[in-house]
């Protein structure tokens, strides 16, 4: 600790000879001053109204103290006591020194203000690679393993102060109320934590379940300390670092400062104890202050199983956190695909700022102004094979401003885009085999009849669904809660922050009275599995997140028409948003012909944008088409020169050209502005290696495992330098970390025999593949819209 950390008894008794001292001057400076305020000189005067400052608000001070409320509760008073005694002591000896003849220089007061950064992140191989392979407490060098969590030792943990504490008057009582209310507070005993918990046990032992404890009571269950239980104030408030991002628990936790007469019984000790506590509560800060950053949350919001859960190497499978980190609204990377109002760390919107700064305990599920719904469903776009002599199929999107005549037997495709425009993470979030969402597409008539299916909410596996579905080592699919078991991912699909998917429906048209077919996508997620969903009824069944339907009249009938003819639609340009995240959709799923046409349209529609010129920028450069990518990035500077996220990707593309020079030229202000994005730093260290300067290349991939130490790419990247150097033995290090995380796949014959005995889960695992819409034997009215239907009208005027 350090000085201003501590509160030992010598520290305790020069307090309270400073409060001693300063009463006794308090009085008398009060009683000379209004005599030396008439009769002193111009410097007397100063000096004596400074004294008389610093006398009335230490008294004022001693009274916040004695009355019950920390010092810290009112900073302005406490910064005036300061300057006023500093100037009370600093304006004599310039009075002095002026009259010695010793010149009239004022003294310099240096205010060193307490830095804002983000902390310093550092890679350390030795460390990493201890901490991805160990089996043993021996191995990691931690007693606590496997939870990644370290307590320094101290006699002090027996004095830590339990949450009732924090609650006592004049403390914090309104967070701690808050904090009773959130899902903190029951980490431990959740109990679907507890069901999961006994599940590991049974085949990790009690002492191998320390792994879950490191991230549901990190200090208590997994650390064993009395006063703490849960995610509770020691939990976030002592952790004193977070060494790296790697997660698992992995942070280190420090007692914090314990103060005189902290085992006191009786009502004098305890008062004696509050009141030194509220009259220098620095110690008490500086000790319960955490890391200060978003950082506090990656050690259990990024988690991963190892050799000593698995018994086959080292795979992620919750990255909720490094979600936000690579996502747009982090604000620390240029590469994120979507883009953001602002940016907001974890607290921003799980703990936001009330009224006078204090941040609220009670952890909401988003933020205060985020939009509603956070995800959004469309359908928006009909595709139909094109007509003789032309080259490209027929697309009438959106589908919510254009009518799209449609024939009795025709085959046409509809497409339904999801996207995840609100929230900072990906979409299901959370333990992944415990969440999961699906979208269901039903094509009703106007009555209400439905026709045609896909995923019902009574059978979500035959739909498009969003999730983890993970296979163990004997190719089984893990069950709920079993997730140590897991050694790859059969299925993995998450919408991630700012990004789109689209959903594609083989749709068989058929006849339909009245004339028009409604098609209807409703968004629905399950937070509990059905097998868990017993356990806690309150989280429990499925929920809708988002729908939106669309009219589409069918020819042959009243409303019909030629078929696919349409009106003439003017294009709006505030459709823009809906044609990039269609064309975003396309990307993620490498449709990249269909996604250049969703910006080329995009940028039609509002030709001074830069961002559909960075989106077709990339579309080429993932197509290989290099002088193209760089014609439109080069557009979209024009458009806009300061263009962090045009400057990265064109930076790129001339790295893949082989200008390594002019790629540097273009990220180095970037390294400087956003010095965590990696993807910054792997592009600048291939450039320097391609241009043989190894030395600057090993620190440039070493700045990207800093930020992200799971990364493979930055492990070959470094190794390919060490040897360069002819450094063989930090190469080989780098190479065996490498090989550790390069395929997290699970063995092919174990994938392939499983996807072959689940079929739907091997069309979820194809990046592109269609849903087949089922017919509904019954024709009686349906339950998903209103027996008498709505209006054309209300349905198309319905947004995403």
């Amino acid at each position: 600790m350090t000085a201003r950390e501590r509160m030992t008894p010598a520290v305790s008794a020069a307090v309270v000879w400073h409060l001693v001292g300063g009463l006794l001057l308090a009085a008398a400076v009060l009683g000379v001053l209004p005599r030396t305020l008439r009769a002193g000189g111009g410097g007397e005067r100063i000096s004596a109204s400074l004294a008389g400052g610093a006398a009335l608000t230490g008294l004022a001070l001693v009274g916040v103290a004695a009355a019950g409320a920390s010092v810290g509760r009112a900073p302005g008073l406490l910064a005036l006591h300061v300057l006023c005694g500093l100037g009370a002591v600093l304006a004599p000896a310039a009075l002095l020194a002026r009259r010695a003849g010793l010149g009239t220089a004022a003294p310099a007061l240096l205010l060193l203000a307490p830095s804002a950064g983000l902390g310093t992140l550092a890679y350390q191989p030795a460390s990493y690679y201890q901490t991805l392979t160990a089996t043993t407490p021996a191995q990691a060098s931690n007693p606590l393993f496997p939870a990644g969590t370290r307590i320094q030792p101290s006699p002090d943990w027996k004095a830590a102060p339990r949450p009732a504490d924090c609650a006592r008057g004049g403390c914090h009582p309104a967070a701690h109320q808050e904090w009773l209310g959130s899902a903190h507070a029951r980490t431990e005993e959740n109990p679907v934590y507890g069901a999961a918990r006994a599940r590991a046990e049974k085949e990790l032992g009690r002492t191998g379940v320390r792994w879950c404890a490191g991230c549901h009571s990190p200090l208590g269950g997994a650390g064993g300390i009395p006063a703490s239980r849960g995610i509770d104030c020691l939990a976030c408030h002592a952790m004193a670092r977070v060494p790296d991002t790697t997660g698992n628990g992995r942070a280190a936790y420090a007692a914090p400062a314990v103060y005189p007469f902290v085992h006191g019984q009786d009502t004098t000790r305890k008062w004696l104890h509050g009141f030194l506590l509220r009259v220098r509560p620095a110690p008490h800060r500086a000790t319960l202050r955490g890391p200060g950053t978003d950082r506090l949350c990656a050690p259990c919001h990024r988690l991963s199983v190892g050799i000593a859960q698995n018994h086959y190497r080292h795979v992620r499978y919750d990255d909720t956190w490094t979600d936000w980190q690579q996502g747009p609204h982090s604000g620390e990377t240029v590469h994120a695909t979507g883009r953001a109002p602002a940016a907001r760390g974890c607290a921003d919107c799980h703990m936001p700022a009330k009224r006078g700064g204090r941040r609220s305990h009670a952890l909401r599920r988003g933020a205060p102004d985020a939009p509603s719904p956070p995800v959004t469903v469309e359908v928006f776009a009909l595709r139909r094979p094109a007509l003789p002599g032309t080259p490209q199929e027929r697309m009438d999107a959106p589908l919510a401003a254009r009518t799209a005549l449609l024939r009795p037997g025709e085959t046409a495709f509809v497409d339904v885009v999801v996207t995840n425009q609100g929230i900072g993470h990906g979409f299901p979030a959370g333990v992944p085999d415990l969440r999961s969402a699906w979208l269901e597409f039903t094509a009703t008539d106007f009555a209400g009849r439905v026709l045609l299916r896909s995923g019902g909410a009574r059978q979500p596996e035959d739909g498009h669904r969003w999730g983890l579905t993970a296979i163990d080592r004997e190719g089984r699919r893990i069950e709920s809660g079993q997730f140590h078991r897991m050694i790859g991912r059969a299925v993995d699909r998450a919408i991630q922050p700012g990004e789109s998917d689209v959903v594609r429906y083989r749709l068989a048209v058929p006849a339909v009275p009245g004339g028009a077919l409604v098609l209807t996508a409703r968004l629905r997620s399950r937070r509990l599995p059905v097998d868990l969903e017993r356990l806690a009824p309150g989280r429990a069944g499925v929920r809708v997140v988002a729908e939106h339907s669309a009219v589409l009249p069918v020819a042959g009938s009243a409303r019909g028409g030629l078929p696919g003819s349409q009106p003439a639609v003017r294009d709006d340009p505030s459709s823009q948003p809906r044609f990039l995240a269609y064309g975003i959709a396309l990307f993620g799923q490498r449709d990249l012909y269909r996604a250049r046409r969703a910006f080329l349209h995009a940028r039609n529609l509002t030709p001074t944008d830069p961002e559909p010129l960075i989106l077709l920028g990339r579309t080429h450069l993932e197509e290989g088409v290099l002088l193209s990518a760089r014609s439109r990035l080069l557009e979209a500077l024009r458009l806009r020169p300061d263009s962090a996220r045009a400057r990265a990707w064109l930076g790129r593309v001339h790295r893949r050209m082989g200008q390594y020079d002019e790629a540097l030229r273009l990220l180095a202000p970037l390294a400087r502005s956003h010095p965590l994005d990696k993807a910054v730093w792997f592009d600048i260290g291939r450039s320097h290696f391609q241009s043989g300067r190894y030395e600057e290349a090993g620190e440039a991939f070493r700045r990207m495992l800093a930020v992200d130490p799971d990364d493979p790419s930055g492990h070959f990247g470094l190794m390919q330098c060490y040897l360069s150097l002819r450094r063989v033995s930090a190469a080989r290090t780098e190479e065996m970390i490498y090989r550790a995380l390069r395929d997290q796949s699970p063995p092919a014959r174990l994938l392939d025999r499983y996807l072959a005995e689940h079929p739907d889960d091997a069309r979820e695992a194809r990046p592109i593949h269609e849903h087949p819409l089922r017919r509904q034997e019954s024709r009686g009215p349906g339950t998903l819209l209103p027996p008498a239907g709505p209006s054309r009208k209300s349905l198309r005027s319905a947004g995403p």
